[in-house]
């Protein structure tokens, strides 16, 4: 679990409520989220089993060498004191992803035929769980990006695949659209998580329609929004601005 040295209350507040104001955005409500929904149908290919879906993407996907290790909001453990004696009721997990395969195979307007795994994530911490998705720590389960094609399309979808670790049973959740987000020629295999990146807007969405807030990205409109995403985790969570997903695709990045 991600621990930080932390200024006096008050001081804490009043830096945050200044960003709130000097944006014009209040915090999100809803915190902590509801608890997530692993009842989606798996897709086609998925192996229910979780040691032999585990194997296979073990021998078929490998890992990139490129992961990267992010703060996210979390859901903190009942009882859990801060530095100051009183209850945590908002703090922070880093949790690693790391792109699989080559994923700028993938083109969103034309998916593979057969679904792929293109990015594993793992929530470092050993207790506490990310709060946007609701990852368990990594000592009970690891989560799998799944792009496959959208029933009777060619067009790309991907799904968050949850697999315990040891003996049990995968689910699914948060299935949505897989998108191009900016066109460009990408020079290697990654994935991320969307607020990391350094872009202002999805050029490529930007007339299409906007995106739904079940979708498993959702896509932030200012690059300054982002830098004051990554300041609020600073302290501890806040209040969140964790994103979804991202990836080098075919011809740019995917959200």
């Amino acid at each position: 679990m991600i621990t930080r040295s932390a200024p006096p209350r008050a001081a804490k507040r009043i830096v945050i409520a200044s960003a709130i104001v000097a944006l014009g955005c209040p915090p999100p409500s809803g915190f902590p989220p509801s608890l997530p929904d692993w009842s989606t149908p798996l897709p086609p290919g998925v192996e229910s089993d979780a040691a032999t879906f585990r194997a296979r993407v073990d021998k078929t996907f490998p890992l990139s060498g490129n992961p990267h290790t992010r703060a996210r909001a979390a859901t903190c453990r009942p009882g859990s004191l801060d530095a100051y004696g009183y209850p945590r009721v908002l703090c922070t997990v880093e949790v690693k992803i790391e792109a699989l395969g080559d994923t700028r195979l993938i083109d969103p307007d034309n998916a593979p035929t057969t679904g792929v795994a293109v990015a594993r994530i793992e929530n470092l911490d050993t207790v506490d769980s990310e709060a946007k998705f609701g990852f368990r720590p990594g000592i009970r389960a690891l989560y799998y990006l799944w792009v496959d094609r959208k029933p009777g399309l060619a067009k790309a979808r991907w799904t968050i695949l949850q697999v315990p670790v040891g003996a049990g049973v995968v689910t699914a959740g948060y299935q949505a659209d897989l998108k191009l987000c900016h066109a460009y020629t990408p020079v290697s295999s990654d994935a991320d998580f969307l607020e990391y990146k350094d872009y202002s807007r999805c050029n490529v969405l930007a007339t299409a329609e906007k995106p739904s807030i079940n979708q498993a990205s959702v896509v932030s409109t200012e690059r300054f929004a982002a830098l004051v995403g990554r300041v609020v985790a600073f302290f501890r969570g806040e209040f969140t601005a964790a994103q979804g997903g991202w990836i080098s695709c075919n011809g740019g990045c995917c959200t």
